[in-house]
């Protein structure tokens, strides 16, 4: 396999292992959680001199349960954030490979400036679309969200109270 062909394999491995780890993750953390729900409520059903045989054997097998997957559990979560999805190594291998390019090919700097201001302006639009889909926003956003939903009279309140909001809303 030449070496692209090979890079992709690795990548769709990658996908394929997230996957993987992602269906792991969730069976280890709800049999973590239903384990220790179950250990705790068969702790605290009766007072120390009262629990039955069953409630102390309910307790130790259900601490086993939990010295198992609570490793396993971490581990699989670990596994998950740090194995990146196609998207993600698709775009850690393009967009080293451009400024590999770029740093290194002195035909490179001879891109016409329109060329390199569009590049700038889809990575700048790719960023916005991406801040979007997660849901970030600056606080400088959110707080003008806020001045957007209000009326005259509380933003006026509102502005002889804080004076960040009111720089804020002030420098739009």
């Amino acid at each position: 396999m030449s070496n692209y062909q090979s890079l992709f394999y690795w990548m769709c491995v990658a996908d394929n292992a997230r996957t993987a780890f992602c269906w792991f993750a969730a069976i280890f953390t709800i049999i973590s959680v239903i384990s220790t729900v179950i250990y705790f409520a068969a702790f605290y059903t009766e007072s120390a001199q009262e629990q039955t045989q069953q409630d102390k054997d309910i307790q130790r097998n259900m601490g086993k349960w939990m010295r198992w997957c609570y490793p396993f559990m971490v581990l699989f979560w670990m596994l998950l954030v740090l194995t990146p999805d196609k998207k993600d190594a698709l775009l850690i291998v393009a967009g080293g490979g451009v400024l590999n390019y770029l740093a290194s090919d002195s035909t490179a700097k001879t891109i016409p400036h329109e060329l390199l201001s569009f590049a700038k302006t889809e990575i700048e639009n790719m960023g916005e679309s991406a801040k979007v889909d997660l849901d970030i926003k600056s606080q400088k956003d959110k707080i003008l969200d806020v001045a957007k939903t209000m009326t005259t009279q509380e933003l006026l309140d509102r502005m002889k109270v804080d004076s960040n909001f009111a720089k804020v809303v002030l420098n739009k």
